[in-house]
């Protein structure tokens, strides 16, 4: 049998996501969380509020948006963009802050 090589691709960055909360960005920038039951370095979390991540590959993260935006949701990539490192408890709260902020801009 004939083994090629490793590729030399760099591997996607990790994007991290709250499951209980709307904050994303690089899985470098989370916090992380003990259980008194662990050894190691921890669950990935939220850093402002604590919620445990999902994460998944960057391009991944970028192709979902892109098609939900093209899906019917005009602006939602300068939404998501604009989210990056922010805690939110909800879509709803974020939006709200995202249109409070850029009617600030135009003021």
């Amino acid at each position: 049998m004939k083994l090629r090589p490793a590729s030399k691709r760099k591997r996607d960055q990790l994007i991290v996501y709250g499951a209980n909360c709307v904050w994303w960005d690089a899985i470098e920038k989370c916090a992380t969380k003990k259980t008194p039951e662990m050894t190691g370095p921890g669950l990935p979390c939220c850093p402002h509020c604590g919620s445990v991540l999902f994460q998944v590959e960057e391009t991944t993260w970028r192709r979902n948006v892109a098609k939900h935006e093209a899906g019917g949701n005009p602006g939602y990539r300068a939404l998501m963009e604009w989210m990056r490192g922010k805690c939110f408890p909800t879509m709803t709260a974020a939006r709200r802050a995202y249109a409070a902020a850029h009617l600030m801009e135009t003021n």
